[in-house]
């Protein structure tokens, strides 16, 4: 994490283990992990089974958007997203 702080991204590798503790983590459905990143829930889906690869900056996107989630259950993630949507 320390190198995120300083701006490096993780490589792919690195990114798709993120991913996919999200999921193991969270237990949210692909389409609302999808939507935290802000993606369509097909990129995610390659990006999770290695198809392909995300870039630089979605490397980045990845690990904050892990990083900011980290320790919280899906209860409380579902939760800040209405309270955004909401505004």
């Amino acid at each position: 994490t320390r190198a995120m702080l300083k701006g490096n991204a993780p490589d792919a590798e690195q990114a798709r283990a993120m991913l996919l503790r999200l999921e193991a983590q969270t237990g949210l459905p692909r389409s609302l992990r999808a939507y935290l990143l802000g993606v369509p829930a097909h990129s995610l889906r390659r990006w999770e089974d290695g198809s392909r690869l995300p870039d630089q900056a979605a490397r980045r996107l990845i690990a904050l958007t892990c990083m900011a989630v980290a320790g919280m259950n899906a209860f409380e993630i579902i939760y800040l997203m209405m309270q955004e949507a909401n505004g």
